[in-house]
């Protein structure tokens, strides 16, 4: 969608996308979704900062080590 500016720890993009939940603001590591009551093309890369740095820990995707009960059945 556009790119707010570099961030500036690591100087990589800031970008505004438009996703399939809403539109969200990345830095290539974390993704923060952008509040409903705002216009995405009216964030400034320190509002997306904010939100960045706001937003929750990223969640694994159960990608991994197999656990369980369906795990020992097929180890055994």
């Amino acid at each position: 969608m556009r790119e707010l500016g570099p961030h500036p720890e690591d100087e990589k993009p800031v970008n505004v996308m438009d996703g399939r939940y809403g539109p969200y603001v990345t830095d290539g590591k974390k993704n923060a979704r952008v509040p409903k009551d705002r216009e995405p093309a009216s964030l400034s890369l320190e509002e997306s900062l904010s939100l960045l740095a706001a937003a929750p820990a990223a969640r694994g995707r159960g990608r991994g080590k197999k656990t369980g009960k369906k795990a020992a059945k097929k180890a055994g």
